[in-house]
């Protein structure tokens, strides 16, 4: 099965290096991409939207061959969702891990952390009038790697890259004859210390899920149980 895991706020492609070798082990053909204004794909931060990342994820999938399994983490729940609701027909499914959901009538990253703080996060971002937010490393490691060892924390916020801010205040709009007819997963991380287990509860409730699996995670599961991690998402396809 062809899997696409889409990063989310201040990573790229890189996070997934711990994963994607547990998943081709477990049978899946796995791609991963950077989006628009991430990392190397470097992009004009004020022409990128949340439309924008869906429509690079559509074409990736263009390039994989469909129907094909998108992954989204975080802020890519928002991203996989925007995808889905342009080309439904392409996705076999969609995992949701530990991420956001886009309420139904034009929903803004921006909005839904409103609703579901992420104080957190918040306080490690420094904005800037060149359109991008930019993470405090010392405060990423307890945000989004509290459960790693301190030699995966240091590794891993080398990975971490400016975060382009249209993107968050892009409204999106989703159908049930569109992305509601594409199979969802959640998978929720309970030691999550960017998107609280409650937020993340009280936001699948904004759609329907097939399946739903708990691991014992902070925020970043592929670097502190890939293997739990992989396990799972090979259970939802077993």
């Amino acid at each position: 099965m062809n899997i696409l895991l889409v990063h989310g706020s201040f990573h790229d492609e890189r996070c997934w290096q711990s994963l994607a070798p547990l998943l081709v082990q477990r049978g899946f053909k796995v791609h991963t991409l950077t989006l628009p204004g991430h990392g190397t794909n470097r992009r004009n931060p004020y022409l990128i939207s949340m439309s924008t990342y869906a429509q690079y994820v559509c074409q990736k999938v263009g390039s994989i061959g469909s129907p094909c399994i998108a992954l989204g983490h975080s802020m890519g729940g928002f991203v996989i969702s925007a995808a889905a609701e342009m080309k439904p027909e392409i996705f076999d499914s969609l995992i949701y891990l530990t991420a956001y959901i886009p309420g139904i009538r034009k929903s803004s990253l921006m909005n839904i952390q409103r609703k579901f703080p992420c104080k957190n996060v918040h306080a490690a971002i420094t904005p800037s009038i060149n359109g991008f937010g930019y993470i405090d490393k010392e405060k990423a490691k307890d945000v989004f790697y509290g459960k790693c060892s301190e030699e995966v924390q240091r590794e891993a916020v080398t990975f971490l890259c400016p975060q382009p801010l249209r993107p968050t205040m892009s409204r999106i709009d989703w159908s049930a004859d569109r992305l509601g007819t594409v199979a969802k997963h959640f998978i929720e991380c309970t030691e999550d210390n960017a998107i609280f287990i409650e937020h993340q509860r009280g936001m699948v409730d904004l759609m329907k899920f097939d399946k739903l699996i708990s691991l014992p995670s902070d925020h970043s599961p592929f670097f502190s149980m890939p293997e739990q991690l992989a396990d799972g998402i090979a259970g939802m396809y077993s």
